[in-house]
Parts: structure tokens; C-alpha cells; sequence
């Protein structure tokens, strides 16, 4: 009798567009709607009533004059300008902030207030962005974060910055971008470094 084989036919497994708890959305293969049904609705961080541009600007230039007084800001300034501005190959023309987190955010579990790390990781930027200008011309400076609220948006958008929504930033990245994710997951990092190969990347240990 004779025997016949049959090719096993491959199973193309359909994207799905995944949004997690902060807000991000991941493009999936493989994966049934079921395991994230836990996962909540993006929202931004409630603002405290009462605060004003003005209030976080004065906490902003308050937290601009300590820093500029840390070895850390002084050790960061000296690795750009021995080994970043020393680099004749590398072009930047645009830099993308994903994960910044909410500047008006308050959290009682933490000794440092969540508006606090993200306004100095703000500062640390703008340290490093005024020194990526001395050799590289960039033109669009954006930030993008699923938590940031309205009062968080004017802020940023009052310094010069751009405002994205999800997914404008890791849309636009290009070989020519430097790419800071200060608090950002895995996962978001991989979506991104996928989409484009950055000029410069610098944020969570990726090990």
C-alpha cells in the first residue's frame, strides 16, 4: 500500500498590538489576548491641584543649581567631552526621550518624590543635549510618555521640546537619533532599538 506524506503547513501567527500597565504598547506575535487581560487602561498622572508652570519652573532651576554642584554631573560632562565630542564619526540630528515619567507626580512608598527623579533625569538631558550642541546640530528634541498629563506637557513644550504621542517617537527614530529612556522597560527598549539602530543610546542597563 502505498504511503503519503503530508508537509505540515506553518502557522503564521497574527500581530496583535498589546498595551501594558504604564501605558506602552507592544507589537506581539503569539500571544492570546487572555494573558493580558490583567493589564489596565493607559491613563495620565493626575497634577496636584494648585500647580502652576511657575512652581515647577522654580523647582526646575532650584534642582539645575544643585546638580550642576554634583560629581556625577561633573564626571558626566567629562565622559561627553573625552570620549562623545571627541568621535568624529558619529552625526546626531535628533533626540528622542521616552519614559521621562510624570513631573508632577507624587508617590507616598518613596522617600524621593516620582516628579523629583524625573525632573533631575530632565536636567541630566539638557546637560547633555548642551553638549551634544557645541558639535552636532540638533533640530528635534521629543518627548514621549503615556503618564505625562497636560500640566506636564505645557512644561516641556515651554523649554522648546516636542510633545509625541505613542507611537510618534520610536516612528521617527532614525540612525541619526539619540535615544534617552531613563526609566523605561525592556520590552519598550527592544520595540524601539528594533525600529531603528540610534546614533546614541542611553538608559537602562540592557544586560
Amino acid at each position: 500500500m502505498p504511503h503519503t506524506s503530508h508537509k505540515r503547513q506553518k502557522v503564521l501567527q497574527k500581530r496583535q498590538e498589546i498595551t501594558d500597565r504604564d501605558g506602552w504598547t507592544h507589537v506581539t506575535k503569539g500571544f492570546q489576548p487572555s494573558e493580558y487581560r490583567s493589564l489596565g487602561i493607559p491613563r495620565p498622572v493626575k497634577a496636584p491641584t494648585g500647580l502652576t508652570l511657575e512652581k515647577i519652573n522654580e523647582k526646575y532651576q532650584e534642582y539645575t543649581c544643585r546638580w550642576q554642584k554634583t560629581t556625577c554631573c561633573a564626571q558626566l560632562e567629562d565622559f561627553f567631552k573625552q570620549n562623545i565630542l571627541t568621535t568624529d564619526s558619529l552625526e546626531i540630528t535628533a533626540c528622542f526621550c521616552l519614559g521621562l515619567g510624570s513631573l508632577t507626580e507624587n508617590h507616598s512608598s518613596y522617600p524621593l518624590m516620582l516628579s523629583d527623579a524625573a525632573l533631575y533625569e530632565l536636567i541630566a538631558l539638557k546637560t547633555i543635549l548642551n553638549l551634544l550642541n557645541r558639535k552636532h546640530l540638533i533640530t528635534n528634541i521629543s518627548f514621549q510618555d503615556p503618564r505625562f498629563n497636560e500640566t506636564d506637557e505645557d512644561f516641556i513644550k515651554s523649554m522648546g521640546y516636542t510633545v509625541l504621542q505613542h507611537p510618534q517617537a520610536i516612528e521617527q527614530l532614525t540612525d541619526t537619533s539619540f535615544l534617552f529612556t531613563p526609566r523605561l522597560e525592556f520590552p519598550i527598549i527592544l520595540d524601539a532599538l528594533n525600529s531603528a539602530s540610534p546614533a546614541m543610546y542611553m538608559g537602562n542597563d540592557l544586560e
